[in-house]
């Protein structure tokens, strides 16, 4: 008996089931199963008298107690993202303005597509009445901590290209270099550079373009030489 109300267990009978069952000790031919949850059914995939295999999804209950809010957070700002950070949601077709809750749980992986972190954010349903409808959209404040030890440069140093960014910078001879930096956060006028600069370098901060457009005339202009001294040596 032990191991048949183990076996019954396993199969996900409701515990009130099997106790029915013990009672009765009649055969069930049709089996009710239970929601662990009251909600609303916002997909459907059998019909009735369809075949059903083991791991087919059947249908989705959406719970109504409470939702779920998933926020897409670019790549460069996942750093800043943790579990308790306080978040401000804008929802004004659910009667919500800043509304103050916290990240709950960080998705382990990143958007492929997308590059971004998606993050849930939990909105208890007594706090939106029933305004709130699954599928809408959020606007959504995410405050992450202090970063500390940050290098950074003004936002108007920066050389943005399709390829990668630059910065002009000062050498010690007094003569000026183009470097390849890789950008992490901006935050308002300042950009933080992750690596191909050091502390204390000096970058330009106006008329980087005059010398950029500069040194491109020249690396063009050597190179054409190059080519035709090539051409004529072939020649």
């Amino acid at each position: 008996m032990r191991d048949a109300k183990l076996r019954l267990e396993l199969l996900g009978f409701a515990p009130q089931l099997i106790k029915e069952i013990e009672q009765t000790r009649e055969i069930m031919y049709r089996i009710p199963v239970f929601a662990p949850q009251a909600g609303v059914v916002t997909d459907l995939n059998v019909a009735e008298g369809m075949y059903v295999e083991p791991g087919l999804e059947m249908f989705t209950l959406t719970g109504d107690e409470s939702f779920w809010l998933i926020a897409d957070v670019s790549e460069p700002y996942s750093d800043w993202l943790s579990v308790g950070a306080p978040v401000d949601v804008t929802l004004p077709q659910a009667n919500l303005n800043g509304y103050e809750t916290k990240i709950e749980y960080i998705y382990p992986s990143l958007d492929i597509q997308a590059r971004t972190q998606r993050v849930r954010i939990k909105l208890p349903n007594s706090q939106v009445g029933s305004n709130l409808l699954v599928g809408m959209q959020a606007q959504v404040e995410l405050y992450g901590g202090p970063k500390r030890e940050a290098l950074t440069v003004p936002l108007s140093s920066l050389i943005v290209t399709g390829a990668n960014n630059r910065v002009i910078v000062k050498t010690s001879d007094n003569t000026f270099e183009q470097r390849d930096v890789h950008v992490g956060l901006v935050i308002g006028e300042q950009a933080e550079i992750l690596h191909g600069l050091e502390e204390g370098e000096q970058v330009v901060v106006s008329g980087q373009f005059l010398l950029d457009s500069e040194a491109t005339l020249l690396n063009s202009r050597a190179s054409g030489e190059q080519e035709a001294t090539d051409a004529h040596a072939n020649h």
